[in-house]
């Protein structure tokens, strides 16, 4: 291909106007991916770019063959910083919804990635290579920019132009993922060894919520000696029987829940007093590292359950199963570092991984939707609809839900409110105020009837269509008013 010399013009900052020798090269269109992948091949030194979207979706192709070459090249030694823009697709959202995937992907592989700030749309496709090459133009990495879109891209060689365009990516805001870094401590074996389906498939839902609470009076005795009272069990372990019943159960606790807690390896020793009405347990050490943001060097070994778990009461409100469900996605994302966003081929992947039913995972799965506890992330230029995304929230305050629920519908004529609430909870999502809002918004906007036509459509679907989603019901509404 001929280079052509050119002056290049180009305004890098607001009040500089000025003139770069550069070669230049059009690689639009289908040249686009062959020249990057050889520029990031070749690169010796260090490798800086700001991306605005990247549409990977866990499939083999070019994206990710992009994706990996900057990873063999942090490999080799080169540096290699990403900036991915955060605001999400459509604007739905402003949290890191159309480029967590990737994130996750290149955070799993210790590149240094970041996203930016929520202030400003980071909408630059620009990648500078060893200081001196520059990749640069209207091409994102998805497969309808590298394969449909008429794209315009050029590669440019200039040590003065790429010293400008990094002093400017270098005033990015940076930013991660809010890890979880303290809190209850779940070791390891917890699922490796998958305790937590094994306590499960027993039926032993007391015994799980048991081995929690040890886990919880560690966390905050430090000590491998944990003692367990009458208040703690009618509180924590039987809040779900009547008091009668407590002596009875604390017979059934010893006889079935600690053996089996003794055999799976997470208590090493344990005693009662039946008069004191006292459990006594000994178990090993819960030490678990922070998640290190840089990949398996320090990696947890377990994961932290918030405390908030436990101050909001969500040990009576969860069945066994869902609680297992959102200790599973939070080991998948090493606590949030990787992001919030757990993706997976299919749902029978997790099941055998963690030894859960995979009836039983996907009814968890639909209780922490129902529960605003997770979301399913759906992002309509998907290359494989199979693909399953959910994204964890953290534990609140169900007062707190509810004083705002109300302060909705006191606002709200009651027809309006009514149609709304009751169109969120069939979409299970009845404990997400957000959607709620969104729900009444748009029928003050579109109208009764217009709602109510869009909401049928998505109704019909089934429950675990990834287009059973209040976006979708949105969506439709403003196609339907714009035909």
């Amino acid at each position: 291909m001929k280079i052509l010399t050119i002056i290049l013009l180009l305004v890098i900052l607001p009040s500089t106007l000025f003139a770069v020798p550069a070669d230049v090269m059009d690689i639009s269109g289908g040249k686009y991916a062959p020249a990057v992948l050889e520029e990031i091949n070749n690169a010796k030194e260090n490798i800086f770019a700001s991306l605005y979207f990247i549409g990977y979706y866990g499939k083999e192709g070019v994206i990710k063959d992009l994706m990996d070459a900057l990873i063999k090249a942090k490999i080799r030694g080169v540096k290699v910083t990403i900036i991915l823009d955060q605001a999400s697709i459509g604007g739905t959202y402003t949290s890191y919804l159309k480029n967590e995937r990737a994130f996750a992907y290149f955070l799993h592989h210790n590149i240094d990635i970041y996203y930016d700030d929520l202030k400003k749309v980071s909408h630059s496709k620009i990648i500078v290579i060893d200081s001196k090459t520059i990749i640069l133009g209207s091409t994102n990495w998805s497969k309808a920019s590298l394969t449909k879109n008429r794209e315009s891209s050029v590669l440019i060689r200039s040590k003065k132009l790429a010293e400008e365009f990094l002093n400017n990516l270098k005033q990015i805001p940076k930013k991660r993922p809010v890890a979880i870094t303290d809190g209850i401590s779940i070791p390891k074996i917890f699922f490796e060894n998958k305790i937590g389906g094994k306590l499960l498939s027993k039926k032993s839902h007391r015994g799980f919520d048991l081995y929690l609470l040890a886990c919880k009076k560690y966390y905050k005795n430090k000590s491998t000696s944990i003692t367990i009272n009458k208040e703690d069990i009618m509180k924590y372990i039987m809040y779900s029987l009547p008091p009668k019943s407590q002596s009875r159960f604390m017979y059934k606790i010893k006889e079935v829940t600690l053996i089996s807690l003794k055999k799976y390896g997470i208590i090493s020793d344990f005693q009662m007093d039946y008069k004191k009405d006292i459990i006594t347990l000994t178990i090993p050490s819960l030490n678990t590292t922070g998640a290190s943001l840089g990949g398996s060097k320090g990696a947890s070994t377990g994961v932290y359950l918030s405390n908030d778990y436990f101050d909001y009461s969500w040990h009576t409100k969860l069945s066994t199963r869902a609680k297992y469900a959102y200790l599973i996605l939070l080991n998948e994302t090493r606590n949030g570092a990787l992001g919030r966003l757990v993706s997976f081929k299919s749902r029978d992947f997790l099941s055998k991984k963690y030894g859960m039913g995979l009836k039983s995972l996907t009814y968890a799965f639909m209780e922490l939707q129902k529960y605003n506890l997770i979301e399913r992330s759906v992002n309509y230029n998907v290359e494989n609809p199979k693909t399953n995304d959910y994204k964890f929230n953290d534990f609140y305050d169900m007062q707190n839900f509810e004083v705002k629920l109300l302060k909705l519908a006191s606002s709200t004529d009651d027809e309006t409110f009514k149609l709304a609430y009751q169109t969120a909870s069939k979409l299970n999502e009845p404990y997400d105020i957000k959607v709620i809002k969104s729900f009444v918004n748009a029928i003050k906007k579109y109208g009764t009837t217009h709602f109510k036509h869009a909401a049928k459509i998505i109704l019909k679907k089934t429950n675990l269509s990834p287009y059973r989603k209040p976006t979708y019901l949105i969506t439709i509404l403003r196609k339907d008013m714009k035909n």
